[in-house]
């Protein structure tokens, strides 16, 4: 809402009658915010990032894709989190019972921390010398999975510039606004001024 409601005032200078505008703006507004954002999840799905990396700034323009791709990557990020609870849990199953084929006792999944530091001076202190090599690749392969920690929801790219650009489109789209009310207020007082004719020319019927 902040950043679209002065889009759709700056927008409706355009038209002649409200219920016109209105219309106009509902059907613009749903196109534009849905092709963008589909368009934005498409790019990344056949792996071109790099353009979606250039055209996304101008897709942040629109409000509506803000919101859209915002809720699409909130939708990502509970499933990306649901993925990890998964593989964090099936993990430390594995460590332990790898530790208890070893003969290491008293290991408690959940007190396994799937970082190297703690595989160096913990897990493979509590192996035999001769299963470390052997658990080295597989704990090698476990980590990769879930390197880098559990995903975050407020990040930058996720949730971070979304929220920014809003912002901004409701400043640049104010201000828009603002220029336009003056504009042809100035503009009436002008004409009233010349004329004689006050209130002969409304600032909200002059188009530019």
């Amino acid at each position: 809402g902040l950043g679209a409601l002065p889009l759709a005032y700056l927008a409706h200078f355009r038209f002649k009658g409200e219920m016109a505008a209105l219309a106009a703006l509902i059907m613009a507004f749903q196109f534009f915010g849905m092709a963008t954002t589909i368009a934005s999840a498409v790019l990344e799905q056949i792996g071109q990032e790099a353009v979606y990396d250039v055209v996304k700034y101008a897709f942040r323009l629109i409000p509506h894709y803000c919101l859209g791709r915002g809720v699409l990557d909130i939708t990502g990020y509970y499933d990306e989190a649901q993925s990890y609870e998964r593989e964090s849990v099936m993990a430390r199953t594995i460590l332990a019972n790898i530790l208890s084929a070893g003969g290491a006792e008293g290991f408690d999944p959940e007190d396994i921390q799937l970082n190297a530091d703690w595989m160096d001076s913990t897990f493979f202190a509590g192996l035999p010398e001769e299963q470390r090599s052997a658990a080295n690749e597989l704990v090698g392969f476990i980590l990769d999975r879930v390197e880098g920690g559990p995903p975050k929801l407020w990040t930058a790219d996720r949730l971070g510039y979304h929220m920014l650009f809003l912002l901004l489109d409701a400043v640049l789209f104010m201000s828009a606004v603002l220029y336009v009310e003056y504009k042809q207020t100035r503009i009436a007082k002008t004409v009233a001024k010349y004329t004689g004719r006050k209130g002969a020319l409304e600032p909200s019927h002059l188009v530019q």
